[in-house]
């Protein structure tokens, strides 16, 4: 497994987006986006697990 970290998100941006995102390089096997607790936005970024 490869863990990516990503930056830059837009506070727009979901798990599923970023999945379609990322499935052109591989299956993801998890993901973890950072949300904000009040609005539930993203924070801005997330993390990957991909396989190798």
């Amino acid at each position: 497994m490869i863990t990516i970290s990503v930056r830059g998100l837009p506070s727009s941006m979901t798990e599923s987006g970023l999945t379609e995102l990322f499935t052109g390089f591989g299956k993801v096997h998890q993901l973890k986006l950072a949300r904000d607790l009040f609005s539930g936005s993203c924070k801005g970024f997330a993390e990957l697990q991909m396989e190798g």
